[in-house]
């Protein structure tokens, strides 16, 4: 019986911790399945929903979300290994509105192991300096400076749910480093979900994305059916619209279809899949 009781804890405690599996299951849009936390990504007053401890890309770059409760508002923490250049990344939801602040920064760094932070040559194990310092692949070595921030808000609506995104980041060039350019990006993201009574769906969402150079605008219509008590069924259709000065030129998608099922097969299992 202990070992029985330690494997369901086993499951319920991944069911808990890598819950955004659930999402690329089934189709990688959480904006189709509301209830998920996957959702405050693009809604952050969705953090009200409730309370969770999550890890993602376990087997690449790792990254961390904690969400709970206190003195009747939700707190979160995220965390994300690739680049380490937050140095922090927090959430706070109460009254049916979320906001989420990220700030980035990191300093020149030495990528050779044989160059100190201050571009210096070091010796190695030999006591001898392999470096050029006057080569192109030394100077790139420095790295970058990064400094930016990530700002958004969210907060359901009597026309529906929005979520309004803004990030902003700049890498600049270590000034020895003659190859390299200062980078500047900053992009503004525009959910929007709500009821939408039309032929066969009953929900829609739009999504309005704009960076530097580029441009993308989508809306979906979707429904979801439950055939079985333990079946549920998405069925979406709409279109993208997307507009880039990288070379891609413009592009449409339409229709823009995703079927996906989940089913529950057993208290311990439970298939999805999505066509798209």
């Amino acid at each position: 019986m202990k070992n029985v009781k330690a494997i369901l804890i086993g499951v319920a405690l991944c069911a808990t911790v890598f819950a955004n599996a659930r999402i690329e299951a089934l189709g990688g849009d959480a904006g189709f399945w509301p209830g998920d936390r996957a959702n405050a990504t693009a809604f952050p007053h969705t953090l009200n929903d409730g309370q969770w401890v999550e890890f993602g890309n376990v087997d690449g770059d790792p990254t961390g979300s904690v969400d709970w409760s206190h003195d009747g508002a939700n707190w979160g923490f995220n965390f994300d290994s690739a680049g380490n250049d937050d140095w922090m990344n927090m959430s706070w939801a109460k009254d049916g509105m979320g906001l989420s602040v990220g700030f980035m920064s990191s300093a020149f760094s030495a990528v050779d192991a044989n160059i100190d932070d201050d571009g210096l040559c070091l010796p190695d194990a030999d006591g001898v300096s392999t470096c050029d310092p006057t080569a192109a692949d030394y100077l790139a070595d420095y790295g970058s400076e990064v400094t930016g921030f990530d700002l958004a808000w969210g907060k359901e609506m009597s026309f529906g749910e929005l979520g309004v995104r803004y990030t902003t980041s700049t890498a600049t060039a270590h000034p020895d480093d003659a190859t390299a350019e200062d980078v500047s990006v900053s992009d503004l993201i525009v959910n929007w979900r709500g009821s939408c009574g039309f032929w066969v769906f009953d929900n829609a969402k739009a999504m309005f994305w704009m960076g530097d150079d580029d441009m993308a605008l989508t809306y979906d219509l979707f429904t979801h059916v439950k055939p079985t008590e333990a079946v549920t069924a998405l069925v979406a259709m709409g279109f993208e619209y997307r507009t880039t000065d990288a070379g891609e030129g413009t592009q449409l998608w339409l229709p823009n279809a995703t079927v996906a099922v989940e089913a529950d097969l057993a208290d311990w299992a439970t298939f999805r899949g999505f066509v798209s």
